[in-house]
């Protein structure tokens, strides 16, 4: 295919212009093996393709090699449609035009602009700003940017279909491939994802997830930063998330109390709050150190199956 940047007058560009067609022989083969959508933002200039040292002649309307000179990429456009080019000067003196120029598909031959009403502008001299037409036998479009060191500002440089300026929008191009077309729809991605947006969707929450707690004591149950204790470790290996209620130092009076009581622990949600749907009661150390005479004991335990009762109570739906 014939490259959009052949031109003769320099080595440096003819370079560019074999990359230019082997970057568009690798998309053409892209988009025929994945079909798909181009899509452009309205600006159609690329800033990032601006090529240095040419500028366009005012009346022939070919490129010249220049130094201090700088022209746009090829912009590939639609034979007899309507553009806007705005070039915001920001250089002090920037001239009240510029050239530009409409080119032929073999990327060489310059066609001069036609005005909206179809008459062509006697040279490549047109406003910085204004609305221009395509000829029928054009397939790209270029303007000079910069000349002598006087350019516009290539951060508001749009050109757009329409007759007028519209709001700023930098370049942008992407190539969506057909949703058919995903390789992952051989696995019927395509059926899923319709089903599961035409399903209702119940939203998982920790508040509505099952969970257990482990009321426990002693310094290997209860005395460790949230998220690091042993119990939280347990988790990796069970379906549940799991919930370690116990403090160092408790015994089983202390441990009810504070649920009877709601309170929180390693975190702001009250312990009757947390929606649990088992619990693991697990003591040791505590009780055993702490076991004295008979009837005291029996009347420890008697308060303690009375909070027990209360407890397990709330665990059940």
């Amino acid at each position: 295919m014939s490259a959009a940047y052949d031109i003769n007058y320099s080595p440096v560009i003819k370079s560019m212009a074999d990359l230019e067609a082997v970057n568009a022989d690798l998309e053409a083969d892209l988009e025929a093996k994945v079909p798909g959508t181009e899509i452009l933002s309205k600006n159609l200039f690329d800033k990032s393709a601006i090529i240095d040292g040419f500028y366009i002649e005012t009346i022939p309307g070919t490129l010249m090699a220049n130094s201090n000179a700088a022209v746009s990429p090829l912009i590939p456009v639609k034979p007899g449609t309507i553009y806007h080019i705005e070039r915001p000067c920001l250089s002090t003196g920037c001239p009240i035009t510029f050239e530009a120029r409409f080119v032929k598909e073999d990327g060489k031959t310059p066609i001069r602009p036609l005005t909206e009403t179809d008459v062509e502008h006697t040279s490549y001299s047109i406003t910085r700003n204004c609305t221009i037409k395509a000829p029928n036998n054009a397939a790209y479009f270029q303007c000079t940017l910069k000349f002598r060191g006087i350019n516009v500002d290539y951060d508001k440089v749009q050109f757009e279909e329409g007759n007028a300026f519209t709001s700023y929008v930098p370049y942008e191009r992407r190539f969506i491939a057909d949703y058919p077309n995903l390789p992952s729809d051989l696995d019927g991605l395509s059926e899923r994802v319709q089903a599961l947006e035409s399903s209702s969707i119940e939203e998982i929450t920790i508040a509505n997830s099952a969970k257990i707690g482990f009321f426990s004591n002693s310094f290997l149950n209860g005395y460790c930063m949230l998220g690091k204790h042993a119990i939280n470790n347990l988790s990796m290996l069970s379906d549940y998330i799991m919930y370690n209620y116990g403090r160092s130092g408790d015994d089983l009076l202390k441990l009810l109390t504070r649920v009877n009581k709601n309170q929180s622990w390693l975190g702001d949600v009250p312990v009757q709050n947390w929606g649990i749907k088992y619990g693991v009661i697990a003591m040791q150390d505590n009780d055993g150190a702490h076991l004295q005479p008979l009837a005291i004991l029996t009347m420890k335990m008697v308060k303690s199956s009375q909070m027990l009762l209360r407890l397990w109570a709330a665990f059940l739906y």
